[in-house]
């Protein structure tokens, strides 16, 4: 066994879902780890898509072709993961084969380069815990990998595991919450990093229909609560304007609004979106009526509002939410009334956006901010 461990990614082709698994582990161990690709029945080029989604995350598989499994390379490594169901690879003696049956968005009508930017989260998710896995000083077996992982890691004392989550999720959450803790050690201390994870995990627990992507989004939404609350105590200033798009679901109108506003000030302001009663994912008509005009929102998500991202906005839009909608004193509310697009078809839709679209503009002129 080589002193670095090495692993090889195998997939059919070698032109998705192998070269991305490969490329995610050589950005994400630098040096630490080998990582190699190749397919049973290597194909010609590259998944176009495959190679967008990861350069979206800095990973340039642009360099990289489909290639086959070289037996002598087989024989060198530690480890080899096949990736989906139908690659498969003869056992080698002394290499430990593992699969990963990774989420195959397709099957539930998700095309394009969202579905290609959701494999690539599932696989990264899964990268991140095989990583935690293998970077051991003495590389231990897999059973000794997740005990260290859960006991030795500086949050080890403050995370508090659900009795549901099953070991791969409890290791997801502890990778997030590390992630976390390098981000905001100079703000947060380790309990309130872990505490906005988990609360945020509970948020999506009981309406997820799938649950690998779970921890990613608790992550993704505690680190935005955690900036909200940075802000709202003084340890952080920006100096930018903060407008929070409020609407029931979270899925049509807010995520629209968020979207041409993101797109339109770039990074002289912040926006966040939320949802009274957020639902379970975003209207797939929204999505297609703001592709129409170039922007692309389908790596968001419907979440709720939660007390400190209201008390860090300045501005707070809300569309249809009612008496739900929360109040705070010293800031400055917007009613926007505009249709709901939920049940509407695209047609129905674009005038709503349109709308939507002249209204950011509006505010974006008020508040003086510079547009792309």
């Amino acid at each position: 066994m080589s002193t670095t461990p090495a692993v090889m990614f195998v997939c059919v082709k070698n032109g998705g879902k192998s070269q991305m698994a490969a490329g995610l582990m050589r950005h994400a161990a630098n040096g630490s780890v080998q990582a190699f690709s190749a397919g049973t029945h290597p194909g010609a080029h590259l998944n176009a898509l495959s190679v967008r989604s990861l350069a979206e995350v800095g990973v340039d598989l642009r360099d990289e072709s489909p290639k086959p499994i070289d037996p002598r390379l087989l024989r060198s490594v530690d480890l080899v993961v096949t990736l989906g169901r139908e690659a498969r690879v003869e056992p080698v003696e002394g290499v430990r084969i593992i699969n990963w049956d990774t989420d195959e968005p397709s099957e539930r009508g998700i095309d394009g380069i969202e579905r290609m930017r959701l494999v690539r989260d599932d696989i990264a998710a899964r990268v991140d815990q095989l990583l935690t896995e293998l970077t051991p000083p003495a590389w231990p077996s897999p059973c000794e990998q997740r005990i260290t992982a859960m006991t030795e890691s500086p949050l080890a004392h403050a995370i508090h595991v659900r009795d549901d989550l099953t070991i791969d999720q409890q290791l997801a959450l502890k990778t997030a919450a590390t992630r976390l803790q390098r981000e905001f050690d100079a703000t947060f201390g380790v309990e309130t990093i872990e505490r906005f994870l988990h609360s945020s995990y509970d948020q999506f627990a009981g309406r997820a229909t799938v649950i690998n992507f779970l921890p990613l989004l608790a992550e993704r939404f505690a680190r935005q609560r955690l900036i909200a609350l940075a802000r709202v105590e003084g340890k952080a200033h920006t100096g930018k304007p903060t407008v929070l798009f409020l609407c029931t679901h979270n899925a049509g109108r807010s995520q629209m609004a968020l979207g041409f506003f993101a797109h339109l000030a770039g990074e002289n302001a912040v926006a966040w979106s939320g949802g009274s009663e957020p639902g379970d994912e975003i209207n797939s008509a929204a999505v297609a009526a703001m592709a129409e005009v170039g922007i692309d929102i389908t790596a968001e998500f419907p979440k709720p509002w939660t007390e400190e991202i209201v008390q860090a906005a300045d501005i707070i839009i809300t569309m249809g939410c009612g008496d739900a909608c929360p109040l705070y004193p010293g800031r400055r509310y917007e009613e926007w009334d505009l249709d709901d697009p939920a049940g509407q078809d695209l047609a129905a839709i674009r005038p709503i956006r349109e709308e939507i679209e002249t209204r950011v503009r509006h505010l974006l002129a008020e508040l003086d901010i510079p547009t792309s």
